[in-house]
């Protein structure tokens, strides 16, 4: 089961790559914007702020992220967790105050569809990073059900094989009687009396002669 183990933690670096390349091209984008902002817009200039620091906490839990995939650490895959976590919380915490605040702007109108698919994306996303979690912090109790499926896989594959097996024994099983003696199609064992009583099993056309 170390493939498991190794799929989780190759997921967990490729999720932590992507995650804090993205950040580091969003916060360089809204650096610029901000430097193009009319400095009199209050309210624009508080969202980009915030726009950046969301994009400075996405990047510091992605680095956490690949850290803590490297070095296999619960601690740091909880940091990244909590940090990611804070940043979808806070765009929906600032999505609301300005939908049903004083002002209503209209650049909202598609705003709430994005956050709902960003959602989706962060919840699937997530995900194998909580089970490589779960992983390291007990190995025996995440790969039990694994196990156990396999076993009952194995076993139901070996009961399916062996019913088709003797299926087509039975099929194959028979003798022809030619010129007066016993010629085998398919050789068969069945129980015998030998000179003592004693049952035994020999082929048919093998009988022993007294």
């Amino acid at each position: 089961m170390a493939s498991v183990k190794f799929i989780l933690k190759l997921y967990s670096l490729g999720l932590g790559f992507v995650v804090s390349f993205a950040s580091f091209v969003w916060m360089t984008l809204i650096l610029y914007v901000l430097s193009q902002t009319d400095p009199t817009n209050n309210e624009l200039l508080m969202e980009r702020y915030l726009d950046i620091s969301f994009g400075l906490l996405s990047f510091t839990s992605s680095l956490a992220l690949l850290y803590g995939a490297f070095v296999e650490s619960k601690s740091w895959l909880s940091v990244w967790t909590l940090g990611s976590a804070t940043v979808l919380a806070g765009n929906w915490t600032w999505y609301f105050i300005r939908k049903y605040g004083a002002e209503s702007p209209e650049s909202l109108e598609g705003r709430h569809d994005f956050m709902v698919a960003v959602s989706v994306v962060y919840a699937f996303a997530v995900m194998p990073v909580v089970a490589y979690y779960k992983y390291l912090e007990s190995p025996e109790e995440f790969l039990k059900p694994c196990r156990r499926l396999h076993q009952e896989t194995v076993y139901a594959t070996r009961f399916k094989f062996e019913h088709r097996s003797r299926g087509s024994d039975g099929n194959r099983g028979r003798t022809a009687v030619k010129n007066g003696r016993t010629s085998m199609f398919y050789k068969h064992k069945f129980p015998v009396q030998d000179f003592q009583g004693a049952e035994k099993s020999v082929p048919i056309g093998n009988t022993p002669t007294h």
